[in-house]
């Protein structure tokens, strides 16, 4: 069974190796990563690891691309209809978990019933666990508090899922990062074989765990937030932009879980052979580590109530950062009217 993993990525150089090695050690076979305007050493990186036939690297540029996440989904799963068996549609701050160490993915997808067209995982959204500043280690054993399976924590919180397709049964259009349309006679399911209950696209009108859920490390550290995720578009709408509010709204921290420390062995044999693969563009890798560390993020404020975050200091190195993004991007524009 060939099961594959497709995202559409940007600035994500400290973390794709992890992510990566995580999903192998799942069992994934494929992985068709589209890379989004990235200025941070991840276009390299999966240069790097395509050169040596571990992943397809797709370029989903935002300057062509009105929805560029949608739109990769879409071509993702035309694309592999026919050649590949099942296809998971996540980003990179989700993670795949089984629900204990005996449960198998490829051994769940091989179980599911005929008329299954998608099955569905819900979030389990992690907070910072009270970490201001960015560490080396991996975000599952830095980040072991997450929200309570409670249904009417925050508006839609962890009911929101993610989806494993069958490409072959993809209705040729995406309705959000969540969910896609199916063919007829096929339907979604849980990982345990029930059917799915819908409130909207992507929205589930309970948590179900059973089997395997989606850990969504979504704001990570108070550093890694202002660095990284703050001004970035979102993927599927790439001028809307996090507030600063965004990461008290999603600091979930209620319960403690410490489960994913249990594909540790297996996780770090995938991670050696990564880095082995990226040959010297593990110089790279290192850096976006160090700078990612190094960083030095403002005061985390005491409240975020009436904040507007225009007005909160940004370090200047991530300043610094920002003015090298518009650059390249001016740089970019030039090159393409002078060709």
């Amino acid at each position: 069974m060939r099961l594959a993993l497709g995202a559409i990525v940007k600035n994500e150089a400290p973390y794709l190796i992890d992510w990566l090695a995580w999903h192998q050690a799942l069992g994934f076979t494929d992985f068709i990563i589209a890379d989004n305007d990235s200025t941070d050493g991840t276009t390299d990186i999966l240069k790097a690891l395509e050169r040596a036939e571990i992943l397809t690297q797709l370029t989903f540029s935002s300057r062509h691309h009105k929805r560029p996440q949608p739109e990769a989904y879409d071509h993702m799963c035309r694309r592999l209809a026919g050649h590949i068996d099942w296809l998971a549609l996540i980003d990179a701050d989700e993670f795949i978990m089984p629900e204990t160490a005996d449960d198998d993915l490829r051994t769940l997808l091989q179980s599911m019933s005929e008329d299954t067209g998608a099955v569905a995982l819900n979030w389990a959204i992690f907070g910072s666990s009270g970490h201001l500043r960015a560490e080396a280690d991996p975000v599952f054993q830095r980040f072991q508090r997450r929200g309570a399976k409670d249904r009417n924590r925050g508006p839609y919180g962890n009911r929101h899922y993610k989806i494993i397709i069958r490409p072959q049964c993809y209705a040729k259009k995406i309705r959000n990062s969540h969910h896609a349309k199916l063919r007829e006679r096929f339907c979604f399911r849980r990982a345990n074989g029930n059917a799915l209950s819908i409130d909207r696209y992507g929205i589930s009108t309970d948590i179900n765990w059973s089997k395997f859920r989606i850990n969504h490390y979504t704001i990570k550290s108070w550093s890694e937030f202002i660095q990284k995720k703050q001004n970035r578009g979102l993927a599927d709408e790439p001028s809307v932009t996090r507030s600063i509010s965004f990461f008290d709204s999603h600091d979930w921290n209620d319960e403690f879980d410490a489960s994913a420390q249990t594909a540790a062995p297996k996780f770090n044999a995938c991670k050696e052979r990564l880095l082995r693969a990226l040959g010297n563009t593990r110089q790279i890798y290192d850096a976006s580590i160090r700078d990612m560390v190094s960083f030095v993020p403002p005061a985390k404020p005491e409240t975020f109530d009436n904040i507007d975050s225009e007005n909160i200091p940004k370090a200047d190195a991530y300043r610094a950062n920002r003015v090298v993004r518009r650059l390249q991007k001016i740089k970019l524009r030039f090159i393409e009217v002078l060709s």
